[in-house]
């Protein structure tokens, strides 16, 4: 199948993700290795050490970003729920293709936030469909 075939299936499921999902935002941490060089503070102790020092170096770290992005929330099968690597709790997001993610990043959906714990690429060529996206 040729890519220009892929890239019309990316459109595809974008559009049916939003016709059928939900937006929310994508978080991106703040580098935090960037905040221990800034302060001199390991990141572990940052916590303990609330000096004006370590606020006015942080101060100048950047913050966490948010995009805005479509998602559609879909459940596991009960065949794929182990318990440990796939608790019951768990969800399953379909994201867009189009879409950087990492496992770095949360998943925040009104008042709830989200863990991505595993990101699963639906990519039968060298573009990207879509994602399916384990949350915590």
């Amino acid at each position: 199948m040729p890519n220009s075939q892929y890239a019309q299936d990316q459109i595809d499921a974008k559009k049916d993700i939003e016709d059928a999902g939900r937006k929310v935002l994508l978080i991106t941490p703040a580098d935090v290795d960037a905040v221990a060089t800034a302060t001199g503070v390991p990141v572990f102790a940052q916590n303990r050490f609330k000096s004006s020092y370590v606020q006015a170096a942080v101060a100048n770290v950047p913050e966490d970003t948010e995009q805005e992005i479509w998602i559609l929330q879909t459940k596991f099968e009960s065949e794929e729920i182990d318990g440990s690597n796939v608790r019951v709790t768990d969800l399953r997001f379909l994201v867009p293709g189009d879409v950087d993610l990492s496992s770095q990043m949360t998943i925040k959906d009104g008042a709830n936030t989200y863990q991505i714990i595993n990101i699963m690429p639906v990519q039968p060529g060298d573009l990207v469909i879509l994602y399916k996206v384990q949350c915590r």
